[in-house]
């Protein structure tokens, strides 16, 4: 399946739990959230295969499940800057977190099941465009207004049982419906 392929069947999957939400009551779930994150990246592929540092950008929606449970589908472009040269790839992630509401203030922690896109011929198997991953993840939201606020976030995901891995520090907008 080719690049455009894969966004639209992420694009897909957000239907389907924003379908269900807008009949929800305001009063017993939350409005929904988009997530703009930026930030840094640093990749272990083990062994031979390519390691680095780059940078992530990344859109995530907040699906809220209940008051505290919230669901996070993620797309996000990792740019590195390998031992091998530049690469691209993307992380395509489905999250379950729990925030903690303490006024404006909310951390968070979390878990993800994912696919790590991996296009070009520098990746450790030819057959291996996606990769399945795992991860956690932990940060803070500050709601600056009812509707804008502030993210952080650190994520770690491994793929290849424990034997490579990404980890990323970023920090972003978000603006709930």
């Amino acid at each position: 399946m080719c690049g455009r392929g894969w966004v639209g069947v992420f694009l897909g999957m957000l239907l389907l739990p924003m379908a269900s939400l807008a009949q929800a009551d305001e009063a017993v779930l939350p409005s929904p959230r988009i997530v703009l994150l930026g930030g840094a990246l640093t990749t272990d592929f083990g062994g031979a295969a390519a390691a680095g540092d780059g940078n992530t950008l990344g859109l995530r929606m907040d699906l809220p499940l209940g008051a505290r449970a919230i669901l996070e589908p993620s797309l996000e472009r990792f740019s590195l800057d390998a031992d091998s040269g530049a690469q691209v790839r993307w992380q395509v992630d489905f999250g379950i977190r729990a925030e903690v509401a303490a006024g404006p203030v909310r951390p968070f922690i979390g878990g993800a099941l994912g696919a790590l896109l991996w296009p070009g011929d520098n990746r450790p198997s030819i057959e291996d465009f996606v990769v399945a991953t795992y991860g956690g993840f932990a940060g803070l939201r500050y709601d600056v207004t009812d509707r804008i606020g502030l993210r952080g976030e650190a994520r770690r995901r491994w793929l290849d049982g424990l034997k490579s891995s990404t980890t990323s520090f970023g920090i972003g907008l978000s603006w709930r419906f």
